[in-house]
């Protein structure tokens, strides 16, 4: 990951995660699932933390997470 490219992967979930977003220039995006079960974006313009992030699972819970910091 760099500030332009994110790749991350939710870690000891319960269920499986459906979905990851990020809160980016007002809009939630959403992160492609890769088949490394990773979720990865690009951004067009340096995208630097901390980030705020939601995260959904199979059954449809949602978690909102403010402030997370991720290591380049």
């Amino acid at each position: 990951s760099n500030p332009w490219y994110i790749k991350v992967q939710p870690r000891n979930t319960r269920v499986p995660t459906a979905k990851f977003e990020m809160f980016y220039n007002g809009n939630w995006v959403a992160l492609t699932r890769q088949p490394d079960n990773f979720f990865q974006a690009n951004f067009a313009q340096a995208f630097n933390g901390p980030y705020t992030v939601r995260v959904s699972n199979l059954i449809y819970s949602l978690v909102v997470v403010i402030d997370v910091c991720f290591s380049f």
